[in-house]
């Protein structure tokens, strides 16, 4: 689906500002709350980032953002609606890119400095099995 250029600026900065925070219902489970989307924003383009920033939400709660090793400059956390918090608000970036891959404005590979050295290692490593 093509989006037009002022509405996808739009939604990118968006997702570079807004405020999502986990918290406990009654129940007790874990209620995610962001942001209103701003005017400007069409039915088309608002499911889009709800379905991005759902994806968002869900690999914070899960875990998949977790460095494989502990990572001694993170804090510690006894409350885990504090870390999910912080984490929230520390991979954000990660929110932009996974919107920017959703919409196609931009080559994942040329963002991720991560994937271009992973690219760059699984070339060499073919390169010496040659």
């Amino acid at each position: 689906m093509e989006f037009e250029r002022q509405e996808i600026e739009l939604a990118l900065t968006y997702v570079e500002f807004v405020d999502i925070t986990a918290s406990l219902d009654q129940e007790g489970s874990v209620v995610f709350t962001r942001s209103p989307l701003p005017e400007g924003i069409g039915p088309e383009m608002a499911e889009e980032i709800n379905f991005v920033v759902d994806y968002y939400q869900r690999m914070i709660f899960n875990g998949d953002l977790d460095p494989e090793e502990e990572d001694p400059t993170l804090p510690v956390f006894e409350d885990p609606l504090g870390e999910i918090n912080f984490k929230l608000k520390r991979y954000q970036s990660e929110l932009a890119l996974e919107l920017k891959k959703s919409l196609g404005v931009a080559d994942h590979r040329n963002i991720n400095p991560y994937a271009r050295v992973m690219l760059q290692y699984a070339a060499e490593v073919q390169k010496k099995k040659s």
